[in-house]
């Protein structure tokens, strides 16, 4: 909620402790899937339901308008929603930043630098492998030539 960045403490507080943010989500959410006719009779609705039962308030989840019937079967993440009243504990320090940026400057280096043994590695088994392929065709042909002597006499 950047709208309150710059606003008092005293109304961050307030906020906190009516959790208004979450009544707000779960009026919101009632009234896109329940799709209500005459919607300010459900809003009115749901906050005398939570005015006349203190417990209902704690207790209360994004969902907790939502009919049975609309609910969805299988939710995909389960989990409340962490709100963020941007205040400065949220915004990362600079030596966070500093922290971030090496770190990510050493993995890109360490990519490098395993590219490059990777290649070299290759590059000696290719040599290998050609120095394999000329001491074969050397002794094939000193048997070549061999083979051509014994013939003269055979």
């Amino acid at each position: 909620m950047t709208a309150l960045k710059n606003c008092s403490a005293e109304l961050r507080n307030y906020l906190f402790d009516y959790k208004l943010p979450e009544v707000f989500e779960a009026l919101l959410t009632g009234l896109a899937i329940e799709c209500p006719s005459d919607a300010c009779e459900f809003v009115v609705d749901k906050l005398s339901l939570l005015n006349s039962n203190p417990d209902a308030l704690e207790s209360l989840q994004w969902d907790s308008f939502v009919s049975a019937e609309n609910m969805p079967k299988d939710h995909l993440l389960r989990r409340e929603v962490l709100w963020c009243y941007e205040d400065e504990n949220s915004q990362p320090t600079p030596e966070m930043y500093l922290r971030a940026y090496s770190l990510y400057n050493y993995k890109l280096k360490l990519m490098c630098l395993q590219g490059w043994i990777k290649f070299h590695a290759m590059k000696k088994e290719k040599k290998k492998n050609l120095l394999i392929g000329l001491n074969n065709a050397r002794s094939y042909h000193k048997r070549r030539k061999l083979r051509v002597f014994f013939m003269a006499y055979y």
